[in-house]
């Protein structure tokens, strides 16, 4: 062996393999970026993130350790979140639990799994069409982070797409036939 060099197994390492995993919808009703990291306690993340908090309850994001998801105002995403392992015990982060967890509520005692939590399907029909984003949560095709990590679960590549236009969003490049002041 080399000083710093790497001996790597053979198969890649899959990491919450044995985790149960849940996939929700939220929507960021603040008016200001929220930046949630890879083992903050999901069900105590800022209050302007509207998604169901029962079924995220002693979960975190399913991302790579260190890491951060942030949702700009208005943005309606998709995130994977994986079951809390170990003593299974939060400290700190909002004092909602300061302690054991307890069991994990099941899939069937909530209706966020199907991809309705933080966003009514009645009133905002609108959102669930622009943000129906059906992923995988683990992907056996490649080797690199999906297969070590699961599917990324928010897309950087992709802009949010807002629902409404807002007006200082709007061009303020004049047209063709309009003149430019100087």
């Amino acid at each position: 062996m080399k000083p710093g060099e790497y001996i790597l197994a053979a198969d890649p390492i899959v990491c919450n393999a044995s985790q149960q995993t849940r996939i929700l919808n939220l929507v960021n009703r603040g008016d200001r970026p929220v930046q949630v990291g890879s083992h903050f306690h999901f069900a105590e993340a800022n209050p302007r993130l509207d998604f169901d908090r029962v079924a995220a309850r002693g979960f975190r994001l399913d991302i790579p350790a260190g890491t951060a998801v942030r949702f700009e105002p208005g943005d309606a995403r998709t995130v994977h979140l994986v079951e809390y392992a170990g003593a299974r015990e939060v400290h700190g982060f909002q004092d909602r639990v300061n302690g054991p967890l307890g069991r994990t509520v099941p899939v069937v005692e909530t209706d966020a799994i199907g991809g309705t939590a933080g966003i009514d399907p009645i009133v905002e029909a609108d959102l669930v069409e622009d943000y129906d984003i059906d992923l995988p949560n683990k992907s056996e095709e490649t080797i690199g982070f999906h297969t070590t990590f699961g599917v990324d679960p928010v897309d950087e590549s992709l802009p949010p797409k807002p629902h409404k236009v807002r007006q200082a969003e709007k061009s303020q490049t004049p047209g063709p036939d309009e003149e430019q002041d100087s």
